[in-house]
């Protein structure tokens, strides 16, 4: 549509390449691959970390007993955005330290049982609703995949992502629907499909709820960030079957240790 974007980097030097650790090595790569020396390059955004994610304490743990997180799969640890190449050092610091506080936790509990974790598992999995799905699970999937990325991608603004918001409640309907599906494989993609669609709508509601622009999240009608009212973290946790939804702030400390949070 006429809104490409072109990086030239034929004039770096050597030495330009060699002043940043994660550009040096990746150049041959991309060298090879793009052929950056010798041309521009088009760009286009990457949906590479999610910066949300579980909601853990400094040892891994969860609000659910025995269940720990680390990585890619915990939020809040960079805030509103990632420096690169920090995924390695964190799995390897955090995820020790899941390890083992899951491992001393372990040790300390007897087998809970089949039937005890089935009933821990099962509890997450949507109701199935009457009726057949009119659609595949892959084709399911593929609906979701576009609209989060045409309705609550780079740019997002209200209009946009209410419009998300309708159409993937009607794809965690239709997947619900699964009088039709026989196969084990397919009703597990089904299953799948549904878990992705409840990721999906809470992504979406709490940038509804994240009026101003922050690290990754960018809103059209509201490109500010807004530290007296969103200087934190927008938490959810399921409450008798529901979302419960909550802003928990982020402390500010000061040169004398003291902390400068501005209160409202």
């Amino acid at each position: 549509e006429g809104r490409e974007v072109f990086a030239d980097l034929t004039a770096l030097s050597d030495e330009d390449w060699r002043g940043d650790p994660f550009s040096a090595n990746n150049r041959e790569f991309l060298r090879r691959r793009c052929r950056l020396d010798e041309r521009p390059v088009r760009l286009a955004p990457a949906a590479h970390f999610m910066i949300g994610g579980v909601s853990v304490d400094a040892s891994g743990a969860t609000s659910v007993p025995g269940l720990f997180a680390a990585g890619e799969a915990v939020g809040g640890l960079h805030g509103a955005n990632r420096l690169g190449g920090n995924a390695l050092s964190e799995t390897v610091v955090f995820g020790t330290r899941a390890g083992l506080a899951a491992a001393a936790w372990a040790g300390n509990r007897r087998e809970p049982g089949k039937r005890g974790s089935e009933a821990q598992l099962t509890r997450f999995i949507p109701e199935p609703a009457r009726g057949a799905s009119e659609a595949t699970a892959a084709e399911l999937l593929a609906r979701l995949r576009r609209v989060m990325w045409e309705d609550v991608g780079v740019l997002r603004n209200r209009a946009d992502l209410e419009r998300g918001r309708d159409a993937i409640a009607e794809i965690a309907a239709a997947a619900a629907r699964t009088g039709g599906v026989g196969e084990p494989d397919e009703f597990q993609r089904i299953l799948e499909v549904q878990l992705a669609a409840q990721a999906a709508s809470l992504i979406v509601e709490a940038a509804l709820r994240r009026e101003e622009s922050r690290g990754a999240h960018f809103r059209e009608d509201f490109p500010q960030s807004d530290d007296a009212k969103w200087l934190g973290h927008i938490k959810v946790q399921r409450k008798n079957g529901d979302a419960a939804w909550n802003f928990e702030r982020s402390a500010v400390w000061g040169s004398d240790g003291t902390d400068t949070q501005p209160k409202v």
